[in-house]
């Protein structure tokens, strides 16, 4: 090449096109490479214009050719073209600079820019930026992969893509982590660059609009472990750290703590670093800092009686025996807030070393005096609506912590008792759900396994809730004590492992004259409380309690149908479904109709494989969990199996046409409307969903088992209907259509569950869009799924001895044109 750059550039310009036409190899990267490396010896040589010639007639006749593989060529010569240059700038700057932070300013960017023109021509890096832009979006994902890469190595600075808009190259790489297939998001990942404070910006931006688990753990894993903790603003820092805590993800969380929580922290003044680090309202944060703080000062201590004192000494905000009545009584509940937290990250640390019961004593006071302050306190705390109730929550925390460490006494018992019957009877207080139902779940946690103790438990609440309601056969008006007994009651059955004869007659007594409520939250927790005595004795619901789950159904309010639903399910997995079932339809065997049918038309009601609704996707659960219990006769339950799956793994279902629906509803048990909905969903599943994967097409497969199942099933003098032909007629159109697709193999082997079968014009059509198919196979030398596909043909056929035609012209292009004519010969032989 250096004694005669025009024949050097000619012989690698036609070696290029010899590797173009051969099968893809590691020899063909070493070529690659090595037409990169004379490319950039040029440019140095200041043999521009023999390049730019080469370059040119190269882009031209790879990178937008039909072939896939030539395709992948073109946009490998130019990563590896750029990735030589990159690295040459790269080492120059390295010889002259040294390297002060791992952050380019934007004046280094500016000069790297400036030196990689020196090698290769703005004219021929802006017409790269419009190939690749373009080949981003190519329908292979090898070619969008390599595409990716290429982009990558681009100036750092604005170019146009092919439509003549803006872009640069982080912005393709950023848009490119959304792509459907995961080479391409695992090169974007690894070409994802942050040379500057605003790359780092848009990267985080990115990480917190992303909804998709894994791409989240690979964008903060690249961006945790690549940028150093320092190169990160304050602020960016803060977002950061309150976004992984936020997520509840624990890999993300233990990311941010080992990276961005280095240990040169720990020197700095800590309320400064706190403030500065994080906003004083996300916990999440502050409470992973402070336990991972409090674990090293733990390590340093002698034992634990010496922690607890360092940590009382260091934290006066924290709230502990020392500083209680005070700090109950006095402080706001944001002052309460951080307080609390610092109590909870003790009691942490200390329960992961070990029982703590020796220090339980030096940091809170007893159980029983936490009740008798918190009773103090409720007065004012729980006087307001719900929603602004800070203190409530702080209360519910307080409790939880004390409780779960502190052994009930009889103190203690009689303390927590008296908090509760308070939060009950008291007109001044308005306690929610939650804090009414922590006092009784303690208590059932703690004398659970107690049978005298639970038994007098179970008395003191039925009478209690006796009193307070009925005044002889008439119930309270007051909706509040309504709510409140049905709470308490709702934490006695959920325990229950039997129904002893006094709840069953008090939960039938409240239900039957407080079941009409008009509060929405009051009626679904009846509703739960009815499933739940249900699930425990199914003599109890004979009669109005069944009338009432099925009114319930009928309410316009999703919630308390969802309940309803789950409801029914649960019982049926206990009791059995045709039990159930006999209980919500009694007269079932005076109609046409089977009780199996209406208990499906009674979940078909609310299910809608195309909603995205909360009612809907509940109900469509319910059908899986029958399907998994029970095993009905009845069809259509695995039919709404299959596009739930389908739906749950490809994005919301579409196409089904009410017509078609509406004749399943009206011919329910008949094969023939069923085989008619199959094929129309096998056909919304290759015409809407053009994604190439193998999830599609194993769904394909089992859609292809179900149908001949059924045609199994069907009776001797059933005549053979033409739509039993449309569900694999829709696989040979798509095989059709797209002969080179990547799942063709799979399709093919999803019509090998086919059998032969005489009569009829299905299987006329049938084999000649069979012959159409083989004759496409053959075409694109797809020869695998061309043989399967002839085998197929031969056995419904009924003709295995003979060879059928498998050719046509060939494609011109492909490999092995040579052999045209001989094969040609060979075909029209057989």
């Amino acid at each position: 090449c250096e004694s005669n750059w025009t024949q050097g550039s000619e012989l690698v310009l036609t070696l290029l096109a010899e590797v173009a036409d051969m099968e893809w190899c590691e020899g063909s990267k070493c070529i690659i490479r090595l037409f990169a490396a004379v490319a950039v010896r040029m440019m140095r040589e200041k043999q521009v214009d023999a390049m730019w010639s080469i370059i040119q007639t190269h882009c031209d006749q790879t990178c937008f050719c039909v072939m896939e593989s030539i395709r992948l060529h073109g946009c490998l010569v130019i990563a590896e073209c750029l990735r030589l240059v990159n690295e040459k700038v790269e080492n120059e700057r390295n010889s002259q600079e040294s390297q002060e932070s791992d952050l380019l300013s934007s004046d280094s960017q500016i000069t790297q820019n400036h030196k990689l023109y020196t090698f290769i021509p703005r004219i021929l890096v802006e017409r790269w930026g419009k190939v690749l832009s373009q080949r981003r979006l190519d329908k292979s994902s090898n070619v969008r992969a390599i595409g990716v890469t290429a982009v990558s190595a681009l100036p750092h600075s604005t170019l146009l893509d092919y439509e003549g808009n803006e872009f640069t190259p982080n912005d393709l790489v950023l848009s490119s982590l959304g792509d459907v297939d995961a080479k391409v998001r695992d090169a974007a990942i690894k070409a994802l660059a942050f040379l500057s404070v605003d790359h780092i910006e848009e990267a985080i931006n990115r990480l917190k609009a992303e909804d998709k688990p894994e791409i989240r753990r690979l964008l903060a894993a690249k961006l945790i472990q690549e940028v150093h903790v320092l190169s990160f603003s304050e602020e960016q820092r803060a977002s950061l750290l309150s976004f992984l805590y936020d997520n509840k993800d624990r890999i993300l969380s233990r990311m941010a703590r080992e990276r961005l929580i280095p240990k040169w922290e720990k020197e700095q003044d800590g309320d400064s670093t706190l403030n500065s680090l994080f906003n004083p309202r996300d916990e999440e944060p502050l409470r992973m800092y402070i336990s991972t703080l409090f674990a090293d000062d733990l390590k340093k201590s002698e034992n634990e009686w010496e922690f607890v004192e360092i940590v009382k000494e260091e934290n006066p905000e924290m709230i502990c025996i020392d500083n209680w009545e005070k700090s109950i009584t006095r402080l706001s509940a944001s002052e309460l807030s951080y307080g609390v937290l610092l109590l909870e990250c003790t009691f942490s640390v200390l329960s992961s070393v070990g029982d703590l019961s020796s220090c339980l004593s030096r940091l809170v006071p007893s159980l029983a005096d936490v009740c008798r302050s918190m009773r103090r306190v409720s007065g004012s705390w729980l006087s307001g609506s719900e929603a602004d109730r800070e203190e409530e929550r702080l209360m519910v925390r307080v409790l939880k912590l004390v409780a779960h460490f502190d052994r009930f006494d009889s103190d203690g018992m009689c303390e927590w008792e008296s908090l509760l019957r308070y939060l009950i009877l008291s007109p001044e207080v308005k306690p929610s759900k939650i804090l009414v139902e922590l006092c009784m779940d303690h208590l059932i946690r703690v004398f659970g396994s107690e049978k005298e103790k639970m038994e007098e438990i179970r008395e003191w609440a039925i009478d209690q809730m006796d009193q307070l309601l009925f005044e002889g056969d008439e119930v309270t008006e007051d909706d509040s004590l309504k709510w409140r007994c049905s709470l308490i009651l709702h934490s006695l059955v959920k325990h229950l492992s039997s129904l002893d004869e006094k709840t069953a007659q008090f939960t039938s007594r409240i239900m039957e004259k407080a079941f009409i409520s008009e509060w929405d939250m009051q009626r679904e927790l009846n509703c739960i409380i009815i499933s739940i005595v249900g699930s425990l004795n199914k003599d109890w619901l004979e009669g109005k309690m069944m009338f009432m789950l099925k009114a319930a159904l009928e309410m316009d309010v999703d919630a308390i149908k969802m309940v309803c639903l789950r409801g029914l399910v649960d019982m049926m997995s206990i009791h059995s479904p045709p039990i159930i079932a006999s209980l919500l339809f009694p007269d079932w065997e005076e109609e046409v109709i089977t009780r199996e049918t209406k208990l499906y038309q009674l979940f078909e009601e609310h299910a809608d494989p195309t909603s995205k609704s909360m009612i809907s996707q509940t109900a469509i659960h319910c059908i899986l969990r029958v399907v998994r219990d029970w095993s009905p006769p009845c069809p259509i339950f695995i039919y709404n199996l299959l596009i739930f799956t389908t739906r749950e793994n490809e994005g919301e279902r579409a196409g089904l046409e009410m017509a078609v629906i509406e004749e399943m509803k009206r011919q329910l048990g008949m094969s023939r409307p069923f085989r008619l909905l199959m094929a129309h969903s096998m056909y919304c599943l290759i015409e809407r969903q053009k994604a190439e994967n193998a999830y599609k097409c194993s769904i394909m497969s089992t859609l292809m088992k179900s149908m001949m199942l059924l045609r199994n099933a069907r009776s001797e003098d059933e005549s053979i209907d033409f739509e039993e032909w449309l569900v694999p007629m829709m696989i040979l159109d798509a095989i059709i259509e797209d002969p080179e697709s990547g799942m063709n193999r799979i399709l093919v082997n999803s019509l090998s569950f086919m059998k032969r079968d005489d009569g009829g014009n299905g299987l006329k059509m049938m084999g000649k869009k069979m012959e159409t198919a083989i004759e496409r196979l053959a075409i694109y030398e797809e020869t695998a799924a061309s043989k399967s596909l002839v085998k197929i043909y031969e056995r419904l056929d009924g003709r295995s001895g003979r060879k059928r035609k498998m050719g046509g012209e060939k494609k011109r292009g492909r490999k092995r044109v040579k052999k045209e004519e001989d094969e040609e010969g060979t075909l029209s032989d057989s």
